[in-house]
């Protein structure tokens, strides 16, 4: 499959500027901006926090996203500890629980969207299963998570996981809110950002990501028959496919806004300070030195330095769930379409619809764990 760059951000001019992997815009006010799109680039960006911190937001703590030094250490630190406690065969177990029940209708009707009815919902209620709620609170925020865009789901989570981690402290049920809670209140560890707040950040961008991860990886499977084949007979793995996919596609298609701390130069341009830098990790990935390797453990797939996503082997595990669940629950499976123009959020990019007939099948037909 191809793999276009982002876009500009919204509000760019579409030219400007063109220096090696990485592109200079005038912006609407006096701070230039640019979009890097270069692997080297990328790396000197990310992996030099000093050189090119992270924005914030005005009005609100610097959260997991946009916080860098000392205050990035206690939030990342506080999380992994959380995640460190995950139960994931139970996770696995639940993500397929959730595939099978999605799956059936579209197996018993032999025609479906393996976008909007499978993979933008499975991984947000896999990780929910990790919470400790009780389903109402599940489906309310899985409510909040579909009727918000992108861009403000993570404070919609926020009031519905307010009363969650509330309801906890009353009765802990030693989920990740359990953890999460415990973490956050160790010395070291003390933060502006409430428990909520968090796991709101945590989900949200967990969740996009491993949707726009499965989505992708079933376009592959769709597209490239013998991708479909490979996997069938066993010459290869699903985890194999998914490290592929993620090497070329970056299931976190841009990084969260940076901004030179000092005039530097970067891609033979010199940027003066306060530049607003994107980085564009799909664009980047075409660069990659490792591309087109069965492992490629150099790609940008899931960010890189101080702010590389902290959980890649939770979204993995959901992923290759989702993806096996499909080839043993969908017989005959066809896409309706070529490959749709996908669409682009704020950090990832996902198909519009995945449309697919396959061989209509009893629903009581079992898929094996």
């Amino acid at each position: 499959m191809t793999t276009p760059p982002l876009p500009p951000p919204p509000g760019d001019p579409g030219s400007g500027t063109h220096g090696d992997g990485l592109t200079l815009h005038d912006g609407p006010t006096a701070c230039p901006h640019a979009v890097v799109t270069g692997y080297p680039q990328a790396r000197h960006v990310l992996d030099r926090p000093g050189l090119f911190p992270r924005t914030t937001s005005a009005g609100r703590p610097p959260g997991l996203r946009d916080a860098d030094g000392e205050t990035h250490a206690r939030l990342r630190a506080a999380v992994e500890e959380a995640l460190a406690g995950l139960d994931l065969h139970a996770l696995r177990r639940h993500a397929r629980a959730q595939a099978r029940r999605l799956l059936d209708p579209i197996a018993a009707r032999g025609i479906g969207d393996l976008m909007g009815e499978y993979a933008d919902i499975l991984p947000l209620r896999a990780l929910l299963t990790t919470l400790g709620t009780g389903d109402d609170t599940a489906r309310q925020l899985e409510s909040v998570w579909h009727t918000s865009a992108w861009p403000e789901r993570p404070a919609a989570l926020v009031p519905a996981l307010d009363a969650a981690v509330a309801a906890d402290r009353r009765a802990p049920a030693g989920g990740l809110i359990t953890r999460l809670r415990a973490a956050t209140g160790r010395p070291g560890h003390d933060t502006d950002r409430t428990p909520a707040q968090l796991l709101a950040e945590t989900l949200a961008t967990g969740a996009a990501a491993t949707t726009a991860w499965t989505a992708q990886t079933l376009l592959a499977l769709l597209h490239e028959p013998q991708t479909l084949r490979a996997l069938v007979t066993g010459t290869r793995t699903t985890a194999q496919l998914l490290e592929e996919v993620a090497a070329r596609q970056a299931p976190l298609a841009r990084t969260g806004d940076h901004v030179t701390a000092t005039a530097v130069e970067l891609g033979g341009i010199t940027l003066p300070a306060g530049t607003r830098l994107h980085v564009d990790l799909r664009a980047a990935a075409a660069t990659s030195p490792g591309r087109g390797r069965t492992h490629d453990h150099s790609h940008l797939g899931w960010g890189a330095g101080a702010h590389r996503c902290p959980a890649p082997a939770t979204a993995r595990l959901i992923a290759e769930a989702a993806v096996e669940s499909v080839i043993d629950r969908l017989w005959q499976i066809v896409p309706v379409t070529g490959p749709a123009d996908p669409h682009t959020g704020t950090d990832v990019v996902v198909p519009v619809h995945i449309g697919v007939t396959c061989r209509p099948t009893d629903r009581g037909t079992p898929v094996p764990d």
